[in-house]
């Protein structure tokens, strides 16, 4: 009615703040019609007997409701110390540790920048760091990033941290030529977890970049989103300091590796 009403009247009704009320009359009118059809159909009411059971039921106490208002109470009361505590005595360290698996190993040296095309970038970041390593003719690239304390919008775990990024013309060329080719988990049993395993591929050059990435806030390593809030709550919680990191490994394709064994059984 709303596409008859714009039309017919050559797009001069139904098309701004009157398409809105037309939309709620209409809704309405419809709703009410098929519930007043409906009601046809209606299931007699059903003849409902109280068994003692139900009877018997008490309200609360006093002394019980007494105890829950107080707990209640003091939950409220509480919760503000302790945000204060943890706003006073917690602060994330905003440094980048060394992953000695890269850093420390006499198979790998660092080199510069190879013109791959794509890099990962993370906006919003306390802290930053890409390095690109050497071994034989394979290189690869360690991505980290710390959001320190964190702000709205510039999280450890949030839906902005993407590895195509879409979000202004200085990405134009990144949207347009690189593509998801597949996405999946893999489980490293060196760390003990399931880490995120993608394929970016820029059809116009015909050529794969993988990725392997994955969160460690202190000692704990996931690929989950859920644990990894988790293990930044119990960490503020408990004023644990130790540096929030997302971590970023990339390379690319070559014919002879298989990237995700090469990841796994060589890093």
């Amino acid at each position: 009615m709303i596409v008859m009403i714009g039309h017919l009247s050559n797009m001069q009704l139904a098309t701004g703040v009157d398409h809105l009320i037309y939309g709620a009359i209409f809704f309405a009118l419809v709703i009410f019609l098929m519930f007043y059809i409906g009601s046809f159909w209606k299931d007699p009411e059903p003849n409902i007997t109280l068994s003692e059971s139900v009877e018997s039921q008490k309200p609360y106490t006093l002394k019980q409701n007494t105890t829950i208002a107080i707990s209640l109470v003091l939950a409220l009361a509480i919760w503000p110390l302790i945000k204060q505590q943890i706003h006073e005595n917690y602060h994330a360290q905003t440094t980048i540790p060394e992953w000695p698996p890269l850093t420390q190993s006499k198979q790998w040296q660092e080199v510069s920048s190879p013109n791959w095309g794509w890099r990962p970038k993370f906006e919003g970041a306390a802290t930053e760091s890409l390095r690109y390593f050497k071994s034989q003719d394979t290189i690869i690239g360690l991505y980290q990033v710390n959001f320190g304390d964190e702000q709205q919008g510039a999280e450890l775990v949030s839906s902005k941290n993407v590895l195509r990024r879409m979000n202004n013309e200085q990405h134009l060329n990144e949207r347009k030529n690189w593509h998801f080719f597949q996405q999946s988990k893999t489980y490293n049993q060196e760390l003990n977890s399931n880490l995120n395993f993608a394929t970016l591929r820029n059809k116009q050059l015909n050529e794969d970049i993988e990725i392997l990435r994955w969160y460690q806030l202190g000692n704990s390593i996931t690929n989950n989103d859920y644990m990894a809030k988790l293990y930044q709550l119990y960490k503020r919680l408990t004023l644990n300091n130790d540096p929030e990191i997302y971590y970023v490994i990339f390379m690319k394709k070559e014919k002879h590796i298989t990237p995700n064994n090469y990841f796994l059984g060589n890093i």
